[in-house]
């Protein structure tokens, strides 16, 4: 019996211990739980002020880069304001399909007149109005300058006229004086009164020309040649081959 008192006092004893020690584990428990949260919440927050301030310093250097860019955009401005572009300069290729009467050299104007007596060149109020509804108003199309014999020097085409006819003529710069060609294949009449010159002048670059009509045939030009149209149909090709000037019917 003592036995057995002794060992109801000690469980007496003892379950209030045990019972705090839960109580204790648990509210423990709780509060690594409560920790927890908070740091993970102070850590999310952490990285969003962090994400702000990187997106701030992102934004601002934007904005930074976006001033300068306006800054150098209306320093340009003001430079190209200043300084107005100027006409550009003639090229190394001298080809022009518009020549004014003024470009043309005074010594090739003396030539003509000595060894072309009562030959002139056509002008723009010779020229139909059917050919005006197809170019320009303010082209030169008796006249143009390029170089088809790859000798680095001038070579004019240009549309003669005299009081009944026309004639298309090629001149060459030789130094100090000039050569011609007539092309025998243009022999057009032509009176200034009626003003109806259809024909013109282009200049042909490099390459290939196929022809289908009245024959099936191709012209590979290795330089530039010199094209007479009939109103907006080109009627002939004339270009350099074997040392002279040959002629390349398109219709």
């Amino acid at each position: 019996m003592f036995k057995l008192l002794r060992f109801c006092r000690a469980v007496q004893n003892i379950m209030p211990v045990r019972y705090l020690r839960e109580k204790s584990y648990k509210f423990a428990a709780r509060r690594r739980k409560f920790f927890k949260n908070n740091i993970l919440i102070i850590v999310e927050n952490h990285v969003l002020l962090q994400l702000i301030r990187v997106l701030f310093l992102i934004a601002k250097s934007e904005m930074k880069l976006f001033q300068n860019m306006l800054f150098l955009a209306i320093v340009f401005s003001i430079i190209s304001c200043a300084n107005p572009p100027t006409e550009p300069q003639v090229s190394e290729d001298m080809s022009k399909s518009n020549v004014n009467e003024e470009l043309i050299p005074a010594d090739l104007k003396e030539y003509i007149k000595t060894n072309l007596q009562g030959w002139l060149l056509a002008e723009r109020s010779d020229y139909s109005k059917v050919w005006w509804s197809f170019y320009d108003a303010g082209s030169t199309p008796y006249a143009v300058v390029t170089d088809i014999n790859d000798d680095q020097a001038p070579d004019y085409g240009m549309i003669l006229k005299n009081n009944d006819a026309l004639r298309f003529v090629i001149f060459f710069k030789k130094g100090n004086s000039y050569t011609h060609w007539v092309a025998d294949n243009f022999n057009k009449s032509f009176n200034s009164a009626n003003k109806d010159l259809q024909n013109g002048l282009t200049i042909e670059p490099p390459g290939r020309v196929d022809v289908v009509y009245p024959e099936i045939k191709s012209l590979i030009l290795k330089s530039n040649a010199i094209s007479v149209m009939e109103l907006e149909n080109r009627r002939c090709i004339y270009y350099w081959s074997n040392g002279k000037v040959s002629a390349f019917t398109t219709m």
